[in-house]
This record gives structure tokens, sequence and C-alpha cells, in this order.
């Protein structure tokens, strides 16, 4: 039988298979085979639409993919999800907002260690979870956050991995907000162009933006997030 791609392979080999085999035995199979490979071109169409939407839409997933371990679908859903930065005062409340910090239970003197709330978008909470687990992993790169979460995991005791995990998950919440809010978006006529406002150490006003984040911000340099 001569080489074929994956999709058509269902095709190419009743043509090869004799009569006798095909009909009782490897007809159904490749029959089967047919049909999964119709179900997986579809589910593959399924997965590049989160990246058509982004370009076509929301061209401001494209500095947030540029973070290790961020993929359209993650980029995608955070942008949707935050849709307006300037309502939070700090990067850190965006940590709280997707339910990635303990939960609280004060009483006096009483202050236990809790779980963190899981308030918020569960989905997106889900994919930064799943991202940070990338970034710790064995194919993440050596980016600044991987060294944080490696300092955490190796302090040991009960759940040191999961600590680590969401410590690096918060962490990216706050580095994509933060490229969030340093990217905004100019409408060119039909088009969309995407710029980066003011150098690190430079203050800026954000056009359209109230409340305490219209104020004079001053940009830090983004890849220093992370290590605050």
């Amino acid at each position: 039988m001569p080489k074929c791609p994956a999709r058509s392979f269902h095709k190419r080999a009743s043509e090869h298979i004799p009569e006798a085999l095909f009909l009782p035995a490897l007809g159904p199979i490749l029959k089967q085979i047919g049909s999964l490979t119709q179900r997986i071109e579809r589910i593959g169409g399924y997965e590049r639409q989160p990246e058509t939407i982004s370009k076509e839409s929301y061209p401001e997933t494209e500095l947030l993919r540029q973070v290790e371990g961020i993929g359209p679908l993650t980029a995608l859903t955070f942008v949707l999800t935050i849709e307006d930065p300037y309502r939070f005062q700090k990067s850190r409340s965006v940590g709280a907002y997707l339910g990635l910090v303990p939960a609280r239970d004060q009483s006096g003197d009483r202050d236990p260690q809790k779980r963190i709330s899981k308030e918020g978008n569960e989905m997106l909470r889900k994919l930064l979870v799943s991202c940070a687990h990338y970034i710790l992993g064995p194919f993440g790169s050596d980016s600044d956050l991987r060294p944080h979460g490696k300092k955490i995991a190796s302090r040991g005791g009960k759940n040191s991995k999961k600590r680590a995990v969401v410590a690096v998950a918060r962490k990216l919440a706050m580095l994509l907000y933060s490229r969030k809010l340093l990217t905004r978006v100019k409408q060119v006529g039909s088009s969309l162009a995407v710029s980066c406002i003011a150098p690190a150490g430079q203050g800026q006003k954000l056009p359209g933006s109230t409340g305490p984040a219209a104020q004079t911000l001053h940009v830090v340099v983004v890849n220093k997030v992370a290590s605050r």
C-alpha cells in the first residue's frame, strides 16, 4: 500500500484490500476509522476558532500570548473575562477576583490558613492553573515564573507543589492584567492597531479610563511584574 495522509487512510486502504478480507473483517474497521477521522477534523476546527476570533476581533490578545505558556484560548478568555482593566486599582486584585488567593475567616486573633476562595470565573481559573502546570513542568522554558514556583515547591511540606502551581497561576493573572492595561487599541478606519503605551519609568494618561486608574500611571517593565 502506498503512503498517504492519515485523513485519507480509510479510503486508500479499501482500494488495496482483497474483497474476501474487506467485507467480513476489515470493512467495518475502516468505516469506523473514517468516522473517527471526520470527528477529529471537526474538533481541530473548533480548536482553531479562538485563534481566528482573537485575530479578527481582539488583537490585544497577541501581546498576552507572548507570555510563556499562554495560548489563544487562555488569552481570549482573559480578555473577555476582565473586560475593562481600569476597574481594578492594582494587579494584585485580579488574583482575588479570579479566586486564586486564600479565603479569609478572621475572628479576633484567629486567622486560619484556608484554601483558595475559587471565586470568579471557573474556566479562566482552570486555564491559568493549567498554564502554571506547563510552566513548572518538564517542557516549560526558563522564564521568571518558573524559578518563582520552583522555590515555593522546594520548601517542602504538605501540598507544596499545589501551592507553587497556584502561586504561579496568580502571578500569571497579574502579568496578563499588566499587559492588557499597557495595551491600547486604536481603531483606524476598519482596521485595529495595537500599540504599547510609554516605556518604563514614564507617566502617561490612559485614555477613556475612569476612577483611580485615570490618574497618571508609571509604567513598569512587564517582565518584572512576576518578581514583585
